[in-house]
């Protein structure tokens, strides 16, 4: 079974009229997919057409369009989504049936959760194998795992070399660039090349999560810490241990968090909100920010201690437009995975375009 990680997980769509088996099936999936809801089948076909999902776990017996209709529409639609059909004991050959579909596998209830889990990765897998992501020309990408970035830039393939270097440390990485520059996607790229690639990496978003929760969501409450607390809860530090822990847009924590964050990369402990219990971590740090953050510690906004903390091995990103001969390779890139992911056959993007796109870079 995958691993508990709360980032760029497959997505499940689960299809079921009644409320408590939507709710029995989000149970079983949601510590290892992003699962979504649907009560009918016209609505999982909306759904499915305003994001992309993996699996569909969808159930026989629906009023107004049944499974089995619905299973033909989604199949019509993108052949690649894997579709588990669900249903009753008494409806166990229409399940069967449904296999000459396209349907992946059926379950009949009731069910054992990991009946649902396996079935569930195997149309995963199934799924990535119809699709495989285009393979790069040699020389244009840095693979590892699953992760894969493409460049000619020269600059880049440095990156490449020190990513690859430091992968094996255990050592605090800073990546800066601006937005769009794939900071989160290096993050991954060392955590796949290190040691921790078969534990978790954990991703926070620093500047989404409110300031009074921050604290909560990195170092976890106590039951009763505060008001809504109903329950012990543990927080990233905690769930990325033994993996990596990436903090992104690390720039945006007040003055009493950084205090507490340095005190996590000095003694390797911390303690959750409310708590006293001292607790013991070994997730790696890699943070991310696309501020300049000399002139925060200069403006006595950042910790200058955190910040060379977090510096000991720093990583700049350069900007699409300082990496000559990307565009072109980049739009061709993203044309064949999409062309993937929604069945079309778009041949490709017009000279006049790239040229255009080119002559902007350089203005």
């Amino acid at each position: 079974m995958q691993e508990n990680v709360c980032d760029n997980r497959p997505n499940i769509l689960i299809v079921d009229d009644d409320e408590g088996a939507r709710e029995s099936l989000e149970l079983v999936c949601e510590d290892y997919y992003d699962t979504e809801l649907a009560e009918d089948g016209l609505l999982a076909l909306e759904l499915i057409q305003k994001r992309p999902f993996d699996v569909v776990l969808l159930d026989v017996r629906m009023p107004g369009l049944d499974g089995i209709e619905t299973l033909k529409r989604i199949r019509a639609y993108d052949k690649s989504i894997g579709v588990v059909m669900v249903s009753a004991a008494n409806l166990a050959q229409e399940a069967t049936s449904s296999m000459k579909y396209g349907a992946f596998d059926y379950i009949t209830k009731p069910y054992m959760p990991e009946q649902i889990l396996v079935a569930v990765e195997g149309a995963i897998k199934e799924r990535s194998q119809k699709r495989p992501i285009r393979r790069s020309a040699p020389g244009e990408a840095f693979e590892v795992g699953d992760i894969e970035i493409v460049s000619r830039s020269k600059a880049m393939h440095d990156i490449f070399a020190v990513v690859k270097k430091v992968a094996s440390f255990g050592s605090n990485v800073l990546i800066t660039g601006e937005s769009g520059t794939g900071k989160e996607l290096f993050a991954r790229a060392i955590h796949a090349a290190s040691r921790r690639a078969k534990k978790t990496f954990i991703a926070v978003n620093c500047a989404a999560i409110p300031r009074e929760l921050i604290e909560s969501e990195l170092f976890g409450h106590e039951k009763g810490a505060f008001t809504g607390a109903f329950a012990r809860t543990c927080g990233k530090f905690e769930l990325a241990n033994g993996g990596t822990l990436f903090l992104d847009e690390i720039s945006s924590l007040r003055i009493s968090s950084q205090a507490k964050l340095l005190r996590v990369l000095q003694e390797r402990e911390f303690t959750r909100v409310g708590g006293a219990l001292a607790l013991k971590t070994d997730a790696r740090i890699i943070a991310a920010t696309n501020t300049r953050i000399e002139k925060l510690v200069d403006q006595g906004r950042f910790r200058s201690d955190l910040y060379f903390r977090l510096k000991v091995i720093p990583v700049e990103l350069p900007p699409l437009r300082q990496r000559e001969g990307d565009i072109p390779l980049l739009s061709n890139y993203f044309l064949a995975k999409f062309n993937r992911h929604f069945n079309k056959q778009v041949t490709g993007i017009s000279p006049d375009v790239l040229s255009r796109s080119s002559h902007k870079r350089s203005a």
